[in-house]
Formats: C-alpha cells, structure tokens, sequence
C-alpha cells in the first residue's frame, strides 16, 4: 500500500552546533538561518534496523542521485535551489560533547552547464590552511585529504568529487583532533566516510516513485 504525502516541517536544532570549514561550496551562507527549504523532493526509501540507515533520493531536472544517511544524524543544513544543491549532517561524538566542535558531514550537487557551479566546485580540493590535499583515487571518486584550523582545534578535511547522473556529486567529511575522542576515531570517520561515498548512486531519466517510498516536501 503506497502511504499518504508526508509533509516534513523542519525546525532549528538546538542541540546541534554549527558547521566548519565551510562544510561544501556556500554552505556557510545557509548553516546560519533557519532551514526552511528543503530538497524539493526527498523520497525516503527504506529504513534497516541493524544499521539504521536511511536511503535518500534527491531528484534532479534530469534524474535523481541516491544516498544513506544514518537516522541519528541531525540534518544541520539544507539549500537545494540550483545550480549548487547542499545537504549536511552533523555526527554525533561524545568526544565533543563540551566543546563547540563538531563532527559534519555533507553532499552537494552541482549542475554541469552552470558557470556558477564550476567556479563553486574548483575551489574543491584547495588547501584551508597550513599544508597542501593529499590527491588519490578511491574507486570513480577523486578524493582529497588535508588538515586545518578551525580557531584553536585541528581539523581533518576529506573530500571527494565524481560524475553522477547528470550532476557533478561532492562529499566532505570534517572533524576535531580532540584529546577527548576515542583513539580509534579518526580511523571510525575515513570508513564512514567511504561507506558514504559507497552509498551514492544516480540515474538519468524521469523518476518513478516505488509504492514503499514516503514523498516528503518543504513546508513554507
């Protein structure tokens, strides 16, 4: 049975911290206001209990890219009007619990034949601050890793850039050198990270909604 509309209203978080290190081309812009726009169609898919993910799809002018997002993660900021779409997350840590770093991840989704959008994505892979992006390839994606300040906390920047459907996609992960995070997460969030870049997949022509998926739109 294909379920009612859902309308999505989406209020500030007051738990949830702002972005660093301008979490993707022009997120800082939007982080900052109350997020009353999001993406014009979302469509939520499944949810898996053992992992509790969530698949997301994100419809574009000519098809739509695809993505999981975990349900604990808050979304922080969303602009979705083209030709740079921008949606970020904050992962919860308890490693920063008393501070005001945070942990964010984010995709953006930049449109092929905009000026503004390739101008957006060159900046893309450039350093922030004291030491020059490790350049590799993971898999199709063309990834960079480097370390900045964000005040007085070192921050580890990766990001990656690939051909998706008919957009060019972008994921950036950010997170703290803190003494109070656990030894074993940085290596936690590169494999996040990955399994993210995993996640993403698109598709060209007309979107068809599947009768198990909920159609969730902005509410004014």
């Amino acid at each position: 049975m294909v379920r009612p509309m859902a309308r999505l209203i989406v209020r500030p978080n007051p738990s949830v911290k702002g972005t660093c290190l301008r979490q993707a081309p022009y997120l800082e812009r939007y982080a900052t206001k109350a997020m009353k726009k999001l993406i014009p169609i979302i469509l939520l898919t499944s949810i898996t209990s053992a992992t509790h993910a969530i698949e997301l799809k994100i419809v574009t002018e000519g098809g739509y890219v695809s993505f999981a997002a975990e349900d604990q993660w808050p979304v922080i900021a969303s602009q979705t009007k083209p030709p740079v779409a921008v949606m970020a997350f904050q992962i919860p840590n308890q490693g920063d619990a008393s501070t005001q770093d945070s942990t964010n991840l984010s995709i953006s989704l930049f449109t092929l034949n905009s000026p503004k959008a390739q101008s957006a994505l060159a900046k893309i892979g450039k350093s922030f601050g004291f030491e020059n992006p490790t350049n590799q390839k993971y898999k199709d994606w063309e990834t960079y890793s480097q370390r900045a300040m964000q005040e007085q906390t070192p921050y580890t920047i990766l990001d990656a850039t690939k051909k998706v459907a008919n957009v060019v996609v972008a994921a950036r992960l950010a997170w703290p050198t803190l003494n109070t995070n656990r030894m074993s997460y940085d290596q936690e969030m590169r494999k996040l990270f990955y399994n993210f870049l995993d996640s993403i997949n698109g598709y060209t022509g007309k979107y068809e909604p599947k009768p198990n998926e909920v159609i969730r739109r902005p509410v004014n």
